[in-house]
């Protein structure tokens, strides 16, 4: 089952690591680890112990995004919004309908090769690896910890403003 999936030729770590270290430099790898939240190192920890259908269903769900979604077309629209990358990444295949063909029918021949049990299992994998992919997303820290730690102080002195407004006009 394995073996299918990375008969699809797809290795997009090289394009990944080539971005990152455009976008922050030669110590991106410092930087991305500093940033790691807990639910990035429980993500990894998923993926490093994960047995071949949820390896399978992370790579439907990881691969889709830059197959399906991705490509020479979202990298020329990515890269007018971060001209100074080269957004390798998304340089996935030449001929992208050509591959979405291939990754969609690998992964349909999967669903009918291993039918029943193990088909259910994937779907349920694929749907637990884009939850998982959420998490990690929704834990990113966009602003650091100087605007997050601002914006609690502003919204706890508006929930006291609030508080002292509803005992007022209560009282």
């Amino acid at each position: 089952m394995v073996q299918r999936v990375t008969s699809l030729g797809l290795s997009c770590a090289s394009g990944y690591a080539s971005d990152l270290e455009e976008l922050n430099g030669p110590k991106w790898r410092e930087k991305a680890s500093l940033s790691r939240t807990s639910a990035t190192a429980a993500y990894c920890k998923i993926i490093a112990e994960a047995d071949a259908v949820e390896t399978v269903g992370a790579a439907f769900i990881l691969y889709g995004a830059l197959v399906v979604g991705g490509g020479k077309s979202t990298q020329a629209k990515v890269k007018k919004i971060f001209p100074n990358c080269n957004h390798s990444l998304y340089d996935v295949g030449e001929d992208m309908k050509e591959l979405r063909k291939k990754y969609m029918r690998t992964f349909t021949d999967i669903g009918k090769e291993w039918p029943g049990d193990v088909s259910d299992k994937l779907e349920a994998q694929a749907e637990r690896f884009m939850a998982l992919n959420n998490t990690v997303v929704l834990s990113i820290r966009c602003w650091g910890q100087k605007a997050t730690l601002a914006a609690l102080g502003a919204a706890s002195v508006v929930a006291a403003v609030c508080v002292a407004v509803y005992k007022m006009r209560h009282n």
